[in-house]
């Protein structure tokens, strides 16, 4: 989440549209997140290629789901309740993060023995 913040308020110091920084921001920010929570949040270790793809796959729908929360919530707090983009992009990550975590320990990263 840091990594997408930074990158966030970077682009907008350069004067970048809030809505393409957060878009660019999500990206980097889910690259870097995979890495982060397989193996130093959950620690799962894949057995085999297939188990590989399986859990990306699970990564990729979770995350797009946060995404358009992260994406849109924000479009909505700065427009439509128009609140800073600073601390909107804040406020949205705060629930992003809660929810990444949950669907990241129940859906994306099961150990191999769970039976869910």
């Amino acid at each position: 989440m840091a990594i997408g913040v930074g990158v966030y308020q970077g682009f907008l110091l350069l004067g970048l549209d809030y809505k393409i920084s957060n878009l660019i921001s999500l990206v980097a920010g889910k690259m870097s997140a995979y890495i982060c929570n397989k193996f130093f949040v959950f620690k799962v270790r894949n057995t085999s290629f297939s188990e590989w793809i399986k859990e990306f796959l699970r990564f990729i729908f979770a995350r797009g789901a946060t995404l358009f929360i992260d994406y849109f919530g924000l479009i909505f707090l700065v427009e439509v309740v128009e609140f800073n983009k600073i601390y909107s992009k804040y406020a949205i990550v705060t629930i992003v993060l809660i929810l990444n975590y949950i669907l990241g320990k129940l859906i994306v990263f099961r150990k191999t023995n769970d039976k869910k």
